[in-house]
């Protein structure tokens, strides 16, 4: 647990914005991904006459 600390410490507040915004990056990724397969399942329902919810 001391070390974990330590590491956090020493990284510098340029490197945690960085890491900030990958994680932001990552789950915009995500979210779109989501979209895209929903969009999918959607369309797919739809040309085979399937009702969406």
């Amino acid at each position: 647990m001391y070390e974990e600390g330590y590491k956090i410490a020493n990284t510098s507040l340029l490197q945690l914005q960085d890491i900030k915004n990958k994680v932001i990056q990552t789950r915009e990724q995500i979210i779109q991904t989501d979209t895209a397969l929903n969009k999918n399942a959607i369309y797919t329902n739809y040309n085979q006459g399937n009702y969406n919810e």
